[in-house]
């Protein structure tokens, strides 16, 4: 009574396993003519037990538009499914389908043709949101390169249509490696600098480096905090640029006028008072070489009807090449050249 027990459930076991093949048989079977209301139905039914093939066979019904089942969204749901269940599918029931077409090519076949109806429909909707969806959902299809370019190149227009910094500063955030990134930024640091500088005031220049020191045109703005300030042209003014300034790229030049303004009266007593009023001055050795300079007496000599200057003891300093040239007063000389008359310094 026992045996006969046993072979009455493994009867009912096996049988139940032969029919959900069977079932699954016959659904493919029913695509294969076209029959998509009874091919749908016994797809469904078979998915617990068989879910990869059954899920190949939903997606190949969805993907086709020759039945009113038709849907691209469905379709996706369906061949995910199918390709992340064919690893646990065994190696029998992959032999056994390979027949209706049913193998991990095909199904990788039929995500491409799925994610170019999601292309084609991207396409159609042409915005920035349709790109971004197709993109995330379809990381491995043939359109994805062009999808990225399309979605980018609508996102840096829009960008420029705005014609803000913001706008700019938002492509650059989302799109890194977006091939306008390069032109994005040049627009953003351009458009930063007018709208933190529009007023033309020195605060607006001060406020534009504080805020936006990595930005290019600091250079720029550097240049006019400098004009601004120094624009009396007196040593006083220069004296407190370089006070308030001191890491201004044109600290330098300051310096260089504060001198040239100090030496018109040029002699070797001028010289060695700058130094006394001035000893952070910069420019040391110069300063050096103007001081031995101003404590040499040049005096005109005349060489083939030129004149040019020579020391005391008859050492050349200059090439003879004026028509007319003057003793030195004050650090300048009167010399004229080619008919134009002007002053000539010993440097």
């Amino acid at each position: 009574m026992l045996r006969t027990v046993f072979i009455l459930l493994f009867f009912v076991l096996t049988s139940g396993f032969v029919a959900q093949a069977t079932k699954l048989d016959k659904a493919f079977e029913a695509m294969d003519v076209y029959n998509y209301f009874r091919a749908k139905e016994l797809f469904q039914k078979s998915l617990k037990k068989k879910p990869s093939p059954a899920a190949y066979g939903l997606a190949t019904i969805y993907f086709r538009s020759d039945n009113p089942f038709h849907s691209l969204d469905s379709a996706y749901k369906f061949v995910h499914l199918a390709e992340s269940n064919y690893y646990i599918l065994k190696e029998k029931d992959k032999e056994r389908y390979k027949k209706y077409g049913f193998e991990y090519l095909s199904i990788v076949e039929l995500q491409r043709k799925i994610s170019t109806g999601f292309y084609a429909r991207a396409l159609k909707e042409n915005t920035v949101f349709a790109y971004q969806l197709f993109i995330d959902m379809h990381a491995n299809s043939l359109e994805l390169h062009n999808a990225i370019h399309k979605r980018d190149s609508l996102a840096f227009f829009h960008a420029v249509n705005s014609n803000t910094s913001q706008s700019f500063a938002e492509f650059l955030s989302k799109y890194t490696e977006s091939e306008y990134v390069m032109f994005a930024q040049e627009e953003f640091y351009k458009l930063q600098y007018s709208e933190f500088t529009q007023a033309n005031t020195l605060s607006s220049y001060i406020e534009f480096i504080k805020k936006a020191p990595e930005n290019p045109f600091v250079i720029d703005a550097e240049n006019k905090i400098y004009q601004i300030v120094t624009k009396p042209n007196t040593i006083d003014v220069y004296r407190l640029f370089i006070k308030t300034y001191p890491t201004n790229r044109n600290i330098g030049e300051a310096w260089r006028r504060i001198y040239q303004l100090y030496m018109i009266d040029f002699s070797d007593d001028r010289v060695a008072q700058f130094v006394i009023e001035f000893p952070d001055y910069p420019y040391t050795d110069e300063l050096e070489s103007d001081l031995q300079l101003a404590k040499l007496k040049f005096i005109p000599y005349k060489e083939n009807g030129l004149f040019g200057f020579m020391d005391y003891v008859g050492n050349k300093m200059s090439e003879p090449e004026y028509e007319i040239l003057g003793f030195f007063k004050e650090g300048l000389a009167v010399a004229a050249k080619n008919g134009k008359y002007g002053y000539v310094d010993k440097g």
